[in-house]
């Protein structure tokens, strides 16, 4: 048996013989295939299976006596397993889930949907799709060889399935996607882009066809979708693996839902999905017309060792610190090891980290090897974040010898901790069992911040962050009670986003009046979502009066994957010399503007006088500047601006150059246009108007004494389009905003609500006169109004303010539906649809009602009812 375990005259280690030993009963019919070696090559007899039901690595190992890594191209089959696979194939094996792979096997023989489930770091990610790939190539072969006997015997044969069928890998985000794939290219002994590929934006390493064809092909969410658009039927396609679906993302959920009208038309066509934290069970009625099986892959192996606390935690900032103090102050009984700290958001991570320092000063021995970091969206890059985190080592002298002692590290993190980061050697987790989310409200036209609790998933996601490869500690700071209040899982993310650029990408696909409302949705959005959606791609004019198809704009605007009022403001500049100036600012846009972290002297020297967009434009522009002179990091120092933002927009900007010289036409840089530099300011505010006319607002009443630039109200103006205006009060953002004079009307990005301040904000506001506001009615007059002007007539668009009769009906009836919810739920406009987890939300609400104060910072979290009544928002204070 060894001599059968490395291939005759093959260099480099064996591949573990007792993985030789087949175990009869693990399949139905063998069949038994004589192979004929050279002379300087073994005569050996490898069973191959009819029926895949072995576990991986025998299935891995039978075809490697054949000759060589199962996965290199046809020509290189005697070509030995690099020396590094021995070490990978020991790593692999050493995973949780390894000893599932012969129940995912009988499963995949037998479904065309398979749910697996496991716990973080089962092994479930790298696992799977290698088995199924394995699975699909076995079965090419057989259906080749069935081929090539018929053809020796004289009969026709169809020619085509010349090639291995393809797995794709569906990962929710870029950097998940990238280490997925790297990690396939290294357990299958390959280099990426040749049996392995990788798709998604900015990166492209696949193979399509040919010997080198990708096996497995990683891809992001979004670029699945943008593939169905070329590809509907994924011809060469076995199987779609979606990984991660807990996560439940709206890409995500949309191709899912794509996939299923895929799979109707090809029965061949299979589909897996991946969960971490559960939810079998609405995934398995969600896909109960392909006959689902749910595989459950064995857990980590690890202790993790809960520790609540024994009494209520005012603050919980107070009592991380003091988790950490204890930790630190009797190293004897708590072994090394690092720390995660699990925080709501960014301000309540600079404030801990100012805490952890404290503690750190009372033990300078222990300080010198502790690094405090920070880990956030927006603050790093997940290749800078995961560079810090990795172990680095001082030299220490001990007994005269000078060894290498391992430094250790606290990570104050927000909740992009819970997936996709390597933490290693992370023993402790302190939890403060909050969270912030936004959600878009289709009444008020804003996106909602909420600081709540986590849910029971998100509380097992973090708890199972330690160990890993050693016993762990989690330390929660609130009790077993809260914890047992907690809803299970946190509302799907297509019930909580802006329809607008779901609907407008789903048209964009193809997707007919029908879809709309009818698309197989896991958790279907609210009525009032999908109706505001269709008002606004009518009023920006990428959707047709009369019938629920795309006018030309908006066919064009989706290439560029922008939301649809960017997408609005990036076409108002296509007859101007300012594309490249309004592409900058739309790439800015399309990460919220958030390159800019404060305001600071330095960069008010940048400032514009109408307000932000222009501000930030100009600060952006003195970035690149510094770019390509090399001292971009010290000019981000500067001014405040956050270097990772700004590359993010940097390459966004470069992206959206690409995309519109494809479909448009060249894009020429302003400074080579001379004439525009006169009337830049001019023209950038008639392109700013006319792109975000619906995002259009008018101040209510004159200025009153001492009121200040940024005091006073604003309001929607109804006549720019009635069914989009906002009925809240509208103010300024005081900390953020440019704007240095009083105005009477203005434009925004979007509104910001916030419930613990019952404040309705406007974000990156631009100051805009008379001249622009003749733009949108030429019969505008000079004197200034206040309240609800009768001057503005309509934008240049005019939207119906009824939907076509088709989806009126449609929508109709699923009003038709709902159970009474109450006056004050319509009013609210999220709960005036029946759907499934109705129940579920009701008794969360009532939970939550008696739940009382939970854990938070300062003098406490304050969690109370606000409109519509399933929010609970904080406000620190009593």
């Amino acid at each position: 048996m060894d001599a059968l375990s490395r291939k005759a005259g093959a260099k480099g280690p064996p591949v573990p013989p007792n993985l030789l030993t087949l175990n009869k009963n693990c399949f139905a019919f063998i069949q038994l295939i004589t192979l004929t070696y050279t002379s300087k090559h073994l005569a050996a007899a490898i069973i191959i299976m009819s029926y895949p039901t072995i576990s991986l690595d025998q299935f891995l190992a039978m075809q490697a006596i054949a000759g060589g890594n199962p996965h290199k191209k046809k020509g290189e089959v005697n070509l030995p397993f690099s020396p590094h696979y021995a070490e990978v194939h020991k790593d692999r094996s050493s995973l949780p889930g390894y000893g599932s792979v012969g129940d995912l096997l009988e499963a995949f023989g037998k479904h065309r949907a398979v749910i697996v489930g496991g716990k973080t770091g089962c092994g479930k990610t790298t696992l799977t799709p290698q088995v199924c790939a394995m699975i699909e190539a076995h079965h090419f072969e057989k259906r080749k060889a069935e081929r090539q006997a018929k053809k020796a015997g004289g009969m026709d044969v169809d020619e085509e399935d010349e090639e291995v069928p393809q797995v794709i890998v569906v990962e929710p985000r870029q950097y998940a996607a990238r280490k997925c794939a790297d990690r396939f290219a290294e357990e299958m002994d390959l280099e990426l882009g040749k049996g392995v590929g990788l798709h998604m934006r900015r990166t492209r390493k696949l193979t399509e066809s040919g010997p080198d064809r990708s096996k497995i092909l990683v891809m992001t969410d979004g670029m699945l979708r943008n593939y169905l658009k070329k590809q509907p039927n994924l011809p060469g396609v076995a199987c779609v693996i979606f990984d991660e679906v807990h996560e439940r993302g709206v890409n995500s959920d949309l191709a899912i839902g794509q996939i299923m009208q895929v799979m109707k038309r090809r029965e061949d066509l299979r589909i897996i999905l991946m969960t971490a934290t559960g939810e079998f069970d609405k995934f398995a009625s969600h896909l109960a017309k392909f006959d689902p099986i749910k595989v459950e892959l064995a857990g980590q192996e690890r202790v993790v060792h809960t520790i609540w606390p024994t009494r209520k935690i005012q603050s919980w900032e107070d009592g991380a610190c003091s988790v950490v103090d204890m930790l630190l102050s009797d190293p004897s009984v708590w072994p090394d090891g690092n720390i995660l700290v699990f925080c709501p958001g960014a301000a309540e991570i600079d404030r801990l980290y100012d805490g952890m320092r404290e503690v750190l000063k009372r033990y300078p021995d222990q300080a010198k090897r502790f690094d405090v970091l920070r880990l956030f969206r927006g603050h790093q890059t997940h290749e800078e974040m995961e560079a810090d985190l990795q172990t680095k080592y001082d030299r220490v002298v001990i007994d005269g010898k000078t060894v290498k002692v391992p430094r250790r590290w606290i990570a104050l993190a927000t909740n992009i901790a819970e997936t996709s980061i390597t933490f290693p050697r992370l023993t402790y987790v302190i939890d403060s069992g909050l969270t912030k989310r936004s959600s878009f409200n289709a009444v008020r036209g804003a996106q909602e911040f909420l600081t709540c609790h986590a849910t029971v998933s998100e509380l097992d996601q973090r708890r199972g962050r330690a160990g890993r490869t050693e016993d762990g500690y989690y330390f929660p700071m609130f009790d077993e009670e809260t914890y047992d209040k907690a809803d299970a899982h946190a509302r799907p993310p297509v019930r909580r986003v802006d329809y607008a650029e779901v609907l407008h990408s789903m048209m964009a696909g193809g997707s007919g009046a029908a879809d709309i409302v009818d698309f197989d949705w896991i958790s279907a959005p609210y009525h009032e979502q999908v109706e505001r959606a269709i008002h606004l791609l009518r009023a920006i004019g990428f959707m047709r009066d009369d019938s629920h198809v795309l006018t030309a704009d908006g066919v064009l605007a989706a290439e560029f994957g922008l939301k649809p009022r960017h997408a609005k403001l990036l076409l108002s500049a296509r007859s101007t010399s300012m594309v490249d100036e309004v592409i900058k600012l739309v790439a800015i846009l399309d990460l919220g503007g958030t390159i800019l972290e404060c305001k600071t002297a330095e960069v008010e020297l940048y400032m514009h006088e109408s307000g932000d967009h222009l501000t930030l434009l100009n600060v952006f522009n003195a970035w690149i500047r510094a770019r390509r002179q090399g001292n971009d990091n010290a000019f981000c120092r500067k001014t405040s601006l956050v270097w990772a933002q700004c590359l993010l927009a940097y390459q966004r900007y470069l992206e959206l150059i690409q995309v519109w010289e494809e479909h448009v036409g060249p894009v020429v840089p302003l400074a080579v246009v001379a004439s525009a530099r006169d009337s830049y300011s001019a023209d950038m505010l008639r392109i700013l108007t006319l792109g975000l006319s619906v995002n259009l607002a008018c101040r209510t009443a004159p200025p009153r004494p001492n009121e200040g630039v940024l005091g006073g109200i604003y309001a929607s103006l109804p006549e720019t389009n009635e069914k989009l205006s906002s009925s809240a009060s509208l103010r300024l953002p005081r900390r953020t905003t440019f704007v240095s004079t009083v105005a009477q009307y203005v434009l925004y990005d979007e509104l910001r609500y916030f419930p613990a301040k019952r404040r309705t904000e406007m974000t990156l506001v631009t100051v805009i006169g008379h001249d622009q506001i003749r733009l949108l009615d030429p019969s505008f007059r000079d004197e200034p109004t206040y309240g609800p002007p009768q001057i503005i007539g309509a934008p240049v668009v005019q939207a119906p303010t009824t939907l076509t009769p088709d989806v009126e009906a449609k929508l109709a009836a699923l009003k038709a539906k709902m159970a009474p919810a109450g006056k004050r739920h319509v009013q609210a406009g999220l709960k005036s649809r029946a759907y499934d987890d109705k129940k579920e939300e009701e008794a969360r609400v009532k939970k939550q009602r008696t739940q009382g104060e939970p854990s938070g910072s300062g003098s406490g979290v304050r969690f109370y009812e606000l409109e519509p009544d399933w929010i609970f928002a904080s406000r620190t204070g009593s």
